[in-house]
């Protein structure tokens, strides 16, 4: 993948996958998004992966969403 996403702080992360710094903390609540380690004295670091599966889970959601207003689902 791209090496401009390796490394990023959760606001770099959060901007990439085109969410809020709030809505990758509420994934990681429910579970669907796993909360790197920190390295002992230093912050959390998030690669493209992370947004990658962010950037489903946002469209699996917005899919879900537009099918039960439509009522297909």
């Amino acid at each position: 993948m791209e090496s401009h996403l390796e490394n990023l702080t959760i606001g770099a992360f959060a901007k990439a996958a085109g969410v809020h710094v709030e809505t990758i903390r509420f994934y990681q609540r429910k579970s669907l998004l796993v909360e790197p380690k920190r390295p002992y004295g230093s912050i959390r670091r998030y690669g493209a992966a992370d947004v990658a599966r962010v950037k489903f889970v946002k469209a699996a959601s917005a899919w879900v969403s537009a099918s039960m207003k439509s009522g297909n689902c």
